[in-house]
């Protein structure tokens, strides 16, 4: 299991870093990307369930 969260962290980090930088500027989309990447099994679960509720209401 850590196997797999170590490999998927720089995936997450990237393509966080690319669809943020054009909006937050650089220094500012490459802390927000670190933080996605390392913290991705909390923030995915979370992130999905506050786009369905937004959707039910």
């Amino acid at each position: 299991m850590i196997e797999v969260y170590l490999l998927v962290i720089p995936f997450c980090f990237l393509i966080s870093l690319i669809s943020s930088f054009a909006r937050k500027g650089f220094l500012k989309a490459v802390l927000h990307s670190l933080l996605l990447a390392i913290s991705w099994p909390i923030s995915l679960p979370l992130l999905a369930l506050k786009r369905l509720f937004k959707r039910s209401h």
